[in-house]
């Protein structure tokens, strides 16, 4: 019995030892939660109630597909509010999100503790130490977070995504 014992832990390290980390999300979908868009897709604003949203420029005209997007959110408590661009790639290249850009204005990075939560889940980011900006890359898409003193901002795209 105590043989077993002794075999069912060894069996548990090992598998502990070489069982890989599990796989960190897709970073195209880094922003989702906060602008209820993702790179690689031509949604609309899903999830994110009472977005003010409008186009700031279009493809072939005022009424043609949109190539900029600009919108304002809620985000998080006291009238905490995101503002976030969101960057189409041409009609014949799928019309799809290549580019979210968005800011948290007045916030700091340890209000938000968003350092700590992108750590997590992506793994730790390079730091540019003169202009306190984060960076992370999973395979084409890239994630920049900058704090400076109008807020936290945001830069997420994937440039693979305007060659298609």
């Amino acid at each position: 019995m105590r043989g077993l014992a002794v075999v069912t832990a060894a069996l548990l390290l090992i598998t502990s030892c070489v069982m890989p980390p599990p796989p960190a999300p897709p970073l195209h979908e880094a922003l989702l939660q906060d602008t209820g868009y993702q790179l690689g897709e031509e949604t609309t604003n899903s999830g994110i109630e009472q977005a003010e949203c409008a186009a700031e420029s279009r493809y072939d005209g005022p009424a043609g597909p949109i190539l900029v997007l600009i919108c304002v959110a809620p985000h998080g408590e006291e009238d905490g509010r995101i503002r976030y661009r969101v960057s189409y790639t041409p009609p014949e290249a799928g019309h799809r999100i290549w580019k979210i850009d968005a800011s948290l204005p007045g916030a700091t990075y340890q209000q938000l503790d968003i350092l700590k939560t992108l750590n997590d889940k992506y793994g730790p980011g390079r730091r540019i130490k003169a202009t306190k900006t984060w960076h992370w890359n999973l395979e084409a898409a890239h994630l920049e977070l900058r704090e400076d003193q109008y807020g936290v901002h945001f830069m997420l795209w994937d440039r693979s995504l305007r060659q298609t």
